[in-house]
C-alpha cells in the first residue's frame, strides 16, 4: 500500500458526496503533488468543528475530487458536511492491521495431494492484506510434518494470490504453474518442526477494488508414492502461517 507525506486540503463540499478538493493548507501540500494518482485507494480524515470522518476513498486527479466510504467518524455516518472542512491523508488502525495477518489451522492434519498438481492447503485460512502493484508480500509458514513410512519425501509449498474468488498469479508466475517454491523435507517415519519464507512481488491483477490482495497457501507432494505426506495441526501444535506486506522497494 501507499503512503503520501503531508497532504490535507481545504474542502467546500457541503453534504455527504464525493469531496472536491481545494487548496492546500499552509505547510501541506494538495493530493497530487503528495505523489497520489487517479484511480488510488487511500485512507482519509475529515475535521469540521469537532466532528470527525475517516474513510477510504479513491482519487480522480482530472476532476480533483475523493469518494467517501466510511470506516468510523463522531456521528457513526457520513459527516454532512457545510464547506468548512478539511481533508488529510492518515494511516488508520485498520490499515495498520490489514499490513500484517496471520492464521493457524488447528482443525486436524492435512495430507498433502501427490504429483505434480497443488491443491488448496485450507481455503478457510486464506490471509487478507492492504497492497498495491509493485508491493513485495513476505509469507512466513511454520509447523510440523511427517512421512507415516520408511522413506524420505519432500512436501512443497506454493501459494496463489486471489482476486475476489479467481486465483489470477501464483508465486512462481502464471495460474498452475508447477514450480516448487518453498519445500519441506521428511525423513522416516516421524514428524518435527520446520519452516520456510517466501516472497511474492504484487501484480495489479492481485489487487481488489478495495486495494487488498488475498493469498491462499498451496501445497503437493514431490510424487512419490510411498507412505503419506502429512502436515500436523491439532489445538496443542497448530500450522502457523502469515503474510506480511514490506511494501515497494525503493528505486
Amino acid at each position: 500500500m501507499a503512503f503520501h507525506d503531508r497532504v490535507k486540503v481545504a474542502t467546500a463540499t457541503t453534504g455527504a458526496g464525493t469531496l472536491a478538493l481545494g487548496a492546500p493548507a499552509a505547510g501541506f501540500q494538495a493530493f497530487a503533488a503528495g505523489g497520489v494518482v487517479t484511480g488510488e485507494s487511500v485512507s482519509y480524515a475529515i475535521e469540521q468543528g469537532v466532528a470527525w470522518e475517516i474513510g477510504r476513498g479513491v482519487y480522480d486527479a482530472s476532476a480533483n475530487t475523493l469518494t467517501r466510504s466510511l470506516v468510523s467518524s463522531s456521528t457513526g455516518a457520513l459527516l454532512n458536511l457545510d464547506g468548512t472542512a478539511a481533508v488529510f491523508l492518515t494511516v488508520t488502525a485498520r490499515d495498520l492491521g490489514l499490513i500484517y495477518m496471520a492464521a493457524s489451522r488447528t482443525a486436524g492434519n492435512v495430507t498433502a495431494p501427490a504429483g505434480n498438481t497443488f491443491g488448496n492447503f485450507d481455503t478457510g485460512i486464506d490471509l487478507t492484506v492492504r497492497a498495491k502493484a509493485g508491493d513485495v508480500l513476505d509469507v512466513g509458514i511454520n509447523g510440523q510434518a511427517g512421512d507415516g513410512a520408511t522413506d524420505r519425501g519432500t512436501i512443497e509449498w506454493n501459494f496463489a494470490l486471489l482476486n475476489g474468488t479467481t486465483e489470477t498469479n501464483w508465486a512462481a508466475g502464471a495460474v498452475g504453474s508447477s514450480t516448487t517454491i518453498g519445500s519441506w523435507t521428511i525423513r522416516s517415519g516421524s514428524f518435527f518442526g520446520q519452516s520456510a519464507a517466501l516472497r511474492y512481488v504484487v501484480k495489479a491483477a492481485d489487487v481488489s477494488a478495495a486495494g487488498t490482495v488475498t493469498v491462499r497457501l498451496k501445497v503437493r507432494t514431490d510424487g512419490s508414492t510411498n507412505g503419506a505426506r502429512v502436515v500436523f495441526a491439532s489445538a496443542g501444535v497448530p500450522f502457523f502461517w502469515d503474510v506480511r506486506n514490506l511494501g515497494t522497494p525503493a528505486a
